[in-house]
């Protein structure tokens, strides 16, 4: 429904617009009974259709409401107006720190202020297991009274909570995030948040943010690997001691910034009262006459050797750690797309964040992986994939078919007919609500797990070869031995994008969770990418193994790699540049880059087609082997807890985990 001046929405009736965001439009609105003027958040009425801000918005109220600090926006209510939630929060008259900064009036006693605020806040938020994960200065509201109130909890992480965020996904604003979040990491706690705000800090003393590339890759790439110039390079008129507290909070590696935000606070406040006789002279920003320079990881490497802070040992440590990440391959979002940044990055991510961590690698032995159980589904699977929760598995099969199976219990939850020939490819959407497949019969189908029913069908002219979801749920990818991959706009009925693929159907298909970015793999060795933005793009690359079968990226989509015949490829794609190709024991039927940054494949050997050999890429090594009774038609490793699911001629599937580890045991007892 949509919200108008003068309407009344409950005990409330709206008064005045105050703003709009991405998702969410807020009105100034008044009870009737008490006549307490407060705030009406709503989502804006084009974000209703979509799932994945309406659970962001669920799970912000209720963190909100959580929270009872005098620098947290408090929020007084919640309730349903027909199909819509509402969350009606305390009115914050004020303005929001980004345009404080813009208008360069700020005082070093504000700024110090300011800043002790905004900590107490996280302070008392960490305290409760809530790590906020979007620190900005548009998130920060500042009233007349000085007052910091911390806003928008929509990303943050409640460590109760087991609904949460999707494994490896990039989650925050690309100017302030960590570098734990850049590369799409689970296990985020405060001192993310830490970080964030040593960059809202930073922008605040120094009148620049850390890094200021205009392409979310670069952005990425800065956190990850580039250290920032030092503040006080950029404003010599501030303290010292606050230019190393910044450095120290913006630490590449988590262990070496402050062990909190009461830390950081403290440090900040002893600055404040040392400094208090120099206040005239501090912060001079606006004024400063150096022009901006362009920056580069060998400027920075120069700069530093000059500057007081790389005495202090403690942050010395810290960036010599971060300069040791520059020898790790990332890929972030393609330098070649100028679309914002909001559509280069999923914010929002809609499946299970679970409380895990990461299961222990086998050292060796044959029966360090171990079969659990043996499901028969009366007919041969070839294809496999596991939903994001790692326990469901969805297996196509040469009967036209369907199959989701429950590792966890071995039980057969659902089956799906519908093809008219064998389903060759499977793949679910990030949510694990929708499930897609591809058949012979030409047609790619989507299937509501809980209605049980198939809720669209495309179609090609010739076989369908692959099909992928992107991580938003939004678009699916199929690939066709037509000649054609199709992306289709799951939003628009009937819309869709057409590029131009391989003669005989792409043997794999993958979207980068890190932007509009496509991938598909053919036979004769070629990989292809395609930017399907607002301005599509076409590359091609050789250089792939020989009919490469599986396509894998990295969890914050900072690597790409490629897996067939005996071979594995890892591609560094903002920069095109192909790794060196590891040799396999045998036909590498999948691979997966897991959510913990491991990469673990599974080859088929040739001369022996019922021996599965697992094989752990970082160690360079055979770590299982897993012998089964008949030929392996379909292989799957589960990307949440390195779980294993083998189909054999003859529709026998078996389950392995490695040894110990419990984890469908658990999952069965659910």
């Amino acid at each position: 429904m949509s919200f108008e001046i003068g309407d009344t929405v409950g005990d409330y009736k709206i008064v005045s617009t105050v703003g709009s965001g991405g998702a969410g439009q807020v009105f100034k609105v008044e009870h009737n009974i008490t006549g307490r003027i407060e705030a009406m958040k709503v989502l804006l009425e084009a974000r209703l259709s979509s799932r994945i801000p309406a659970e962001r918005f669920q799970r912000e109220i209720k963190v909100q409401a959580s929270l009872n600090h005098p620098n947290i926006a408090s929020v007084h209510n919640a309730f349903w107006v027909e199909d819509e939630l509402v969350m009606v929060m305390e009115l914050v008259d004020g303005m929001s720190l980004d345009r404080i900064i813009a208008d360069g009036q700020l005082k070093p006693s504000q700024i110090i202020n300011y800043s002790c605020q905004t900590l107490k806040a996280l302070e008392y938020a960490h305290g409760r297991g809530i790590t906020h994960r979007d620190i900005k200065p548009e998130n920060i509201m500042i009233t007349p009274e000085s007052v910091v109130k911390l806003m928008d909890f929509g990303l943050a992480k409640d460590n109760g909570d087991q609904k949460l965020t999707q494994t490896g996904a990039v989650v925050g604003s690309l100017f302030y995030l960590s570098p734990e979040q850049a590369r799409g990491r689970v296990d985020v706690d405060q001192h993310s948040d830490v970080y964030s705000f040593g960059a809202v800090l930073y922008e605040m003393a120094t009148g620049r943010r850390p890094f200021n590339y205009s392409t979310g890759y670069a952005l990425l790439q800065a956190h990850v690997k580039e250290t920032p110039r030092p503040p006080i390079e950029l404003a010599p008129k501030i303290p010292e001691p606050l230019s190393d507290a910044i450095v120290q909070a913006m630490q590449k590696d988590p262990r070496d910034r402050f062990d909190s935000a009461r830390e950081f606070r403290e440090s900040l406040e002893t600055i404040g009262r040392k400094s208090q006789n120099g206040m005239r002279r501090f912060f001079s920003f606006k004024s400063d006459p150096e022009p901006e320079r362009q920056w580069s990881p060998e400027a920075a490497q120069s700069t530093n050797r000059k500057t007081s802070w790389a005495r202090n040992p403690r942050t010395r440590r810290g960036v010599l750690v971060s300069l040791s990440l520059l020898t790790i391959a990332y890929l972030g979002i393609s330098a070649m797309w100028k679309s914002p940044l909001a559509e280069e990055v999923k914010l929002y991510q809609a499946a299970s964040d679970r409380k895990i961590t990461p299961p222990p690698l086998p050292v060796g032995a044959p029966n360090d992986y171990e079969m659990i159980r043996e499901v028969s589904i009366g007919e041969t699977a070839w294809s496999l994939a596991f939903g994001a929760d790692g326990d469901v598995l969805a297996a196509g099969t040469a009967g036209r078919g369907v199959e989701i199976i429950r590792a966890g219990t071995g039980r057969i939850e659902a089956s799906l007919p519908g093809h008219s020939d064998q389903v060759v490819s499977v793949a679910w959407s990030a949510d694990g609500a929708r499930l897609a497949s591809g058949g012979w019969d030409g047609t790619a189908r989507i299937w509501d797990l809980e209605r049980r029913a198939e809720v669209r069908k495309v179609v090609h002219v010739d076989k369908v070869t692959a099909v992928a979801f992107s991580p938003d749920g939004r678009w699916l990818a199929s690939g066709s031995a037509d000649g054609s991959v199709r992306v289709w706009d799951l939003d628009t009925p009937g819309e869709s994008l057409g590029f131009p693929g391989p003669d005989d159907g792409p043997s794999a298909l993958a979207f980068s969770p890190a932007g509009p970015l496509l991938a598909a793999a053919s036979a004769d060795g070629t990989l292809q990418l395609w930017g399907y933005g607002p301005n599509p793009t076409h590359e091609s690359f050789e250089g792939l193994p020989g009919s490469a079968g599986t396509l894998a990226f990295s969890p914050s989509g900072l690597e790409l790699a490629a897996a067939g015949s005996n071979e594995i490829v890892v591609w560094d794609v903002p920069s095109r540049s192909q790794g060196e190709a590891l040799a396999a024991p045998g036909w590498l039927y999948c691979l997966s880059l897991d959510a913990f940054g491991r990469r673990l494949a599974v080859a088929v050997s040739h001369e022996d087609p019922s021996e599965v050999a697992v094989w752990d890429l970082d160690e360079g090594k055979i770590i299982s082997t897993l012998e089964h009774r008949g030929e392996v038609t379909a292989v799957a490793v589960s990307e949440m807890n390195a779980l294993i699911a083998v189909a054999v001629e003859g529709g026998v599937v078996s389950f392995w985990e490695p040894s110990g580890l419990g984890l469908t045991s658990a999952a069965a007892n659910r």
